[in-house]
């Protein structure tokens, strides 16, 4: 059975998330966009899915993990890709060059 998408769930996790990054609680975020990437199928299609990856990606940056800010980002662009969104294309692709300088969104 495929797995379908909940994106409103992913939406108050990334709020919850980004909540917990204002009040410098990294791990916290971390772990909420973890679970903001778990209502997407791996194959999913929705922009949405691509933006949680490049914020994930950019928390890691700043956090010093450019490797793992680089997995996410490429990931990020792939998923993009798949959803046909040029914003989130442009995005990732930006993101994806260089993850060291990459700003955050």
């Amino acid at each position: 059975m495929l797995k379908s998408d909940d994106v409103e769930r992913a939406h108050l996790l990334v709020e919850l998330a980004r909540v917990a990054e204002q009040h410098d609680q990294t791990a916290k975020a971390l772990g909420l966009y973890d679970d903001a990437l778990a209502q997407f199928s791996e194959d999913s299609a929705d922009p949405f899915f691509a933006d949680v990856l490049r914020w994930k990606g950019t928390l890691l940056r700043e956090r010093g993990d450019t490797e793992g800010a680089f997995r996410c980002y490429s990931r990020s662009l792939d998923r993009a890709v798949a959803s046909g969104s040029e914003r989130a294309q442009d995005r990732g692709e930006r993101d994806a060059v260089d993850p060291a300088v990459a700003r955050g969104h």
